[in-house]
């Protein structure tokens, strides 16, 4: 098994991680086995992810990355959703925090992270929800420079204009996956300037503002089976995203 890398990344605010699991979700209707890593120390993802599950030690990605990545330890910390055992989570807990892992970690951990879950034939995909600031997590900038996908999650306003321009330089600087990079509007609601913004910055994909998405994603439940003009616009960006990662 050769597993895929997507790094999703963007502006603060733009609902990286909830199109990082609609993603995942919608993987393993392709039957593909997925794992989504997030190692976010500001907000531990594990309670957001899982809300319906208990947080415990042995669990946190924290520990792993900086005690030592075993296959034994590996399987501890995977996570799968009650909903759908086609989908594993890797994530810090809500314990893990700045004061407790001070350090980054480097990228041998990463790496060893990463090549454990190809070898050991866990995941057919595995994507990264990566943090905006580039420079200050290690996770995020090994992601960008490894990822056979890169998709930039960005908000449909000046916020994520004015992130696209300042990190653009960024990206085309350093050893980052910008080849065959992906872009998306997300959350963009009736009055948003999305039409403008994808014009402008040669976006294709736009995902709408969907009250049933973000009532899944805060319930834990799959991001799949929507209901309504903006629901059904939403599973279809999501499908062609879906294609454009998986090829």
């Amino acid at each position: 098994m050769t597993s895929r890398l997507t790094a999703v990344w963007g502006n603060p605010g733009a609902g990286k991680s909830l199109v990082s699991l609609a993603l995942a979700h919608r993987l393993t209707t392709m039957k593909q086995s997925v794992i989504l890593i997030s190692a976010s120390k500001l907000t531990p993802m594990a309670r957001v992810f899982l809300p319906f599950l208990e947080e415990k030690p042995e669990h946190s990605l924290a520990k792993l990355l900086t005690d030592g990545i075993t296959p034994a330890a590996m399987r501890q910390k995977i996570r799968l959703h009650p909903k759908n055992e086609d989908l594993g989570f890797m994530t810090l807990i809500s314990a893990d925090n700045a004061l407790r892992y001070q350090g980054t970690w480097d990228r041998a951990a990463l790496s060893e992270l990463y090549y454990t879950i190809r070898e050991r034939e866990l995941a057919d995909h595995i994507l990264i929800d990566c943090a905006s600031d580039l420079f200050g997590d290690n996770m995020t900038y090994w992601a960008l420079e490894t990822a056979d996908r890169l998709l930039c999650v960005l908000s449909p306003d000046n916020r994520g204009v004015a992130f696209h321009l300042s990190q653009e330089p960024v990206l085309r600087s350093g050893s980052f996956q910008t080849e065959d990079r992906i872009r998306v509007l997300n959350n963009a609601y009736d009055y948003s300037p999305a039409k403008q913004v994808a014009k402008d910055l040669e976006i294709r994909y736009v995902l709408p503002h969907c009250p049933e998405v973000y009532g899944k994603y805060l319930a834990g439940d799959p991001i799949l089976r929507l209901y309504g003009k903006a629901g059904h616009r939403f599973e279809d960006g999501i499908r062609a995203l879906v294609k454009e990662v998986s090829n």
